[in-house]
């Protein structure tokens, strides 16, 4: 109870615990907080074991890390593992919530990288680290040993697009300086707040509260915007009502109508940014699905319009100037080829590679082809009938798969429609008709587009190292984290 909920470890000597169980099971000795440190030690070695054998038989992994300070201003790194498992399955664990002493230097968070991967036996497994976009993290998994790929956060490519967009439009920046005025004045007042309920009330709304923006999450302030807009005739009710705002503080507090509007127009070009990182930072998405979302941004969404007016078009041109630079997605044919490339080429919703020009498309199924020739040959299971079939007897044609390798057949495959949800079911169905590929799927398919994982694992951190309990031991925060991250895995 205390791992699945995060409670800290002194709950058993509560008194509202002793008494309930006094209730329950009336004589029942309440071990003390020692005997369930040690339980609780037994339980990670037990959920630790499950994991490493779960691993053992996993030939590519891709890990995800992120850093976080406590309230103590302890500072720890997180490093979580994805990779798909003999049933075709995308998994996921936390492996650390580890305390860093030293200062955080590209040196010092490849050494923790290291150990890590180490203590996990994942020498010669790890095909991809997913990291944020700080120059130490960056400069420190290009430092770990065997790594083919480091991978930039997509959900933080964003954010930093999207932000500079917006200032580059001062009126957007206005507006959204407003709008987190405005909240406040609601989040700070009790009286404001009572009488935006009862508005919402008469008004027929849902009553919900005004959200504030945050500055390390943009989203949070196209929400904040879309919630305004939707109450916007009760907020304008309550700041008009004289019993409740003063003449001053609504003067203060004043959206115009051109600004409103303005906001409709921004909250349009916000929502497809909004929605690609909600999509981008679930669960069981890979790096595959990453350039045909941005491509669509680029191309549908952003597209200038003629009837877009100034600060559309501006924002626009900056958002497609970003996200085309970021993330690279005017590759030409000299050019590399890299994982999302080769992931998107592996997944079958998108391996006819719309998103590429012809010569980078061809440099794609190159890349791949050389991967096959020097990766150790899968003999497939498949049983091939030597039976002609009438048609192909008629048309005088060859059966299909005869003298065809694996790749040709895959090309000859037909695209799945992008709203398959697991791309994974398919190849559980093909893995013995191309079982080299299959291989290759299993590890490029592996990597996640975002590190969200890894600060989710510091979310949970931080409700187990709250105001209460900011003493807490670096290695039973680790502890505690990779018991409550990781509870699933009993039930797998």
């Amino acid at each position: 109870m205390i791992s699945a909920n995060g409670l800290p470890i002194s709950f058993v000597q509560s008194g509202g615990f002793k008494h309930f169980m006094s209730l329950v099971e009336p004589g029942y000795q309440i071990p003390v907080a020692s005997t369930i440190s040690s339980r609780l030690q037994l339980l990670y070695g037990e959920l630790r074991a499950k994991i490493m054998n779960s691993l053992s038989s996993v030939s590519f992994v891709a890990l995800t890390t992120d850093g976080w300070s406590s309230r103590a201003q302890e500072s720890f790194i997180s490093v979580t593992i994805h990779y798909i498992n003999d049933n075709w399955e995308l998994k996921n664990y936390t492996l650390c919530a580890e305390y860093i002493e030293e200062r955080h230097s590209s040196e010092n968070l490849a050494f923790m990288l290291e150990m890590v991967i180490a203590e996990w036996e994942l020498d010669g497994k790890v095909h991809a680290v997913v990291h944020d976009n700080a120059a130490n993290v960056v400069s420190s998994v290009l430092l770990v040993e065997n790594v083919e790929n480091s991978i930039s956060c997509a959900a933080h490519i964003i954010q930093i697009c999207v932000k500079t967009a917006l200032k580059s439009v001062k009126l957007y920046s206005l507006i959204l300086k407003k709008a987190s005025t405005m909240v406040s004045h609601f989040h700070h007042s009790n009286v404001a707040a009572l009488a935006l309920r009862k508005k919402q009330q008469q008004l027929g709304l849902k009553e919900l509260k005004l959200i504030q923006s945050c500055a390390t999450r943009w989203n949070s302030s196209y929400l904040m915007c879309e919630r305004l807009v939707v109450n916007r005739g009760a907020i304008i009710a309550v700041l008009a009502d004289r019993d409740i705002t003063s003449a001053a503080l609504a003067l203060k507090l004043e959206i115009n109508e051109g600004e409103w509007t303005e906001m409709e127009s921004m909250i349009k070009l916000l929502k497809p940014l909004q929605v690609a990182t909600v999509v981008l930072c679930e669960e069981n998405v890979t790096i595959s699905i990453l350039r045909p979302i941005i491509y669509g941004l680029i191309n549908k969404h952003m597209l200038i319009k003629s009837e877009d007016n100034e600060n559309v078009r501006n924002f626009k041109e900056d958002i497609n100037q970003n996200l085309q630079k970021r993330f690279k997605m005017k590759r030409q044919e000299y050019d590399e080829v890299v994982i999302d490339q080769i992931s998107c080429f592996l997944d079958p919703r998108y391996k006819y590679l719309e998103t590429e020009t012809d010569e980078v498309k061809e440099n794609v199924r190159k890349s791949v082809q050389n991967v096959l020739q020097t990766t150790r040959p899968v003999e497939s299971n498949e049983v091939v009938s030597e039976e002609i079939s009438a048609m192909d007897f008629l048309l005088d044609a060859k059966s299909y798969g005869e003298n065809e390798s694996e790749f040709d057949m895959y090309l000859r495959e037909p695209q799945l429609n992008h709203n398959v949800s697991n791309p994974l079911i398919w190849w559980k169905n093909n893995e013995l008709k191309y079982p080299n590929l299959a291989l290759l799927a299993k590890k490029y398919l592996c990597a996640p587009a975002t590190s969200v994982t890894s600060e989710r694992c510091f979310s949970t951190a931080g409700n187990i190292v709250t105001s209460k309990r900011s003493c807490l031991l670096p290695e039973n925060v680790n502890l505690l984290t990779f018991l409550k991250r990781n509870q699933n895995a009993f039930n797998r």
